[in-house]
C-alpha cells in the first residue's frame, strides 16, 4: 500500500507543477495578444492623426501655423487613397511599359567567351 500512496502522491505533485506551468503560459499569452492588439490600435491611432493632419494641411493651414499651436508633424504616413473610377468612367488605362528596340541583325543575347 505505502507504493501505491507514493506513486499517487507523486503524481499529485506531477500534476500541480504543471498547473502551475501551464498558468504562466496563460499568463504570458493573455499579454502577448494584449500588446498585438496595443499595436494594432496605435497603428489605426497614428493613420487616423495622419489623416487628419493631411486634411488641415489641405484646408489652408500652414506647418508653421499647426505647430505654433502645439501640434506636432504626425510620424505615421497618412494610408494612400484609392482613386476609383465614378460610375460610368472607365478607369485611365496604365501606361504601357517601355521596352527597347533592339538593333537590326542582334539576336538580344549575350555572346559567350570560348
Amino acid at each position: 500500500m505505502a507504493n501505491s500512496l507514493d506513486l499517487e502522491a507523486t503524481l499529485r505533485q506531477a500534476r500541480e507543477l504543471m498547473e502551475r506551468r501551464i498558468a504562466s503560459v496563460e499568463a504570458h499569452k493573455r499579454n502577448v495578444d494584449a500588446e498585438s492588439a496595443a499595436r494594432a490600435e496605435l497603428t489605426e491611432r497614428e493613420q487616423n492623426t495622419a489623416r487628419t493632419w493631411s486634411d488641415l494641411l489641405r484646408a489652408g493651414w500652414s506647418v508653421e501655423e499647426l505647430r505654433s499651436m502645439g501640434f506636432r508633424e504626425p510620424t505615421a504616413k497618412a494610408p494612400k487613397r484609392i482613386n476609383r473610377a465614378r460610375k460610368g468612367e472607365d478607369p485611365a488605362p496604365a501606361p504601357e511599359a517601355h521596352v527597347p528596340a533592339q538593333p537590326v541583325g542582334t539576336s538580344g543575347s549575350v555572346p559567350t567567351p570560348q
